[in-house]
């Protein structure tokens, strides 16, 4: 598995992956490596009314399947397992730092000396706190967060086209002020994710794509849709070229 995203929207955050992974020289398989977890805590525990505050931390990753799996298995025992009542964004933080440094000094950096050598584990990390989202890119003892600047972030090989494209579709647009819910994004995003497995070698199999709604719902997009989508953008797509070709034409008869 070679991309993953995260997408931040209105009503939530969108999470996405491609399932490709090498098994052996010539044999492939489909695995996904998404992950969610919900958390809750009491709001106040000296009030009677059923009040709490809800946390939802979702995971992707690109690279090595097998280290993707313990970085993930990892997390849920040294970051978000008996949280404290005041949990919140810088404590989440604090504690996905510390566990990134003992998890790529261990598991990673020990693995081979040649950095060339070691297998490559790029982690996304979403986290959705009352109040803030924020999406983490992980690698090599590196936590690096977006939350104001961009509302999407990809890693992986994949990760310059899916940004790129990205970028030339939507534009720039600051992550407090986002125009687009989760429903809008999903068809974008399996387009977009298409052509990433179409440009980059080892980006492919089926798109895993999942909403994370803030609400504490969440959903994962049948793959039967995901197909009919990108069936349907081929056919606008076509007709999209097709218009764009008549144009370029009528401008050289001008």
């Amino acid at each position: 598995m070679t991309i993953a995203a995260g997408i931040l929207c209105q009503d939530g955050m969108v999470l996405c992956a491609d399932t490709e992974e090498t098994i052996t020289e010539g044999r492939k398989a489909q695995a996904s490596k998404l992950r969610m977890w919900q958390i809750a805590y009491p709001l106040d525990s000296n009030c009677d009314a059923h009040r709490d505050i809800r946390i939802t931390i979702g995971l992707a990753g690109a690279g090595h399947s097998d280290w993707i799996a313990a970085f993930i298995q990892g997390i849920d025992h040294h970051v978000v397992e008996d949280v404290p009542d005041d949990f919140n964004v810088e404590i989440f933080e604090k504690r996905l730092k510390e566990y990134t440094e003992q998890f790529f000094l261990k598991y990673i950096r020990a693995y081979a000396e040649n950095p060339d050598h070691r297998p490559q584990a790029y982690m996304l990390v979403l986290a959705q706190f009352p109040k803030v989202r924020a999406i983490y890119r992980v690698h090599e003892n590196l936590v690096l967060k977006t939350e104001d600047e961009n509302f999407f972030l990809a890693v992986g090989a994949g990760a310059p086209v899916f940004q790129n494209l990205m970028r030339l579709l939507l534009g720039d647009c600051p992550a407090y002020r986002l125009p687009w819910t989760m429903d809008e994004m999903v068809p974008l995003v399996t387009y977009v994710m298409d052509k990433v497995k179409s440009e980059v070698p080892g980006c492919g199999g089926n798109s895993h794509i999942m909403k994370i709604g803030k609400d504490w719902e969440h959903e994962d997009i049948p793959i039967r849709r995901i197909k009919e989508l990108e069936i349907q953008q081929t056919d606008i797509e076509r007709e999209m070229y097709r218009k764009f070709a008549e144009k370029l034409m009528q401008q050289a008869r001008e």
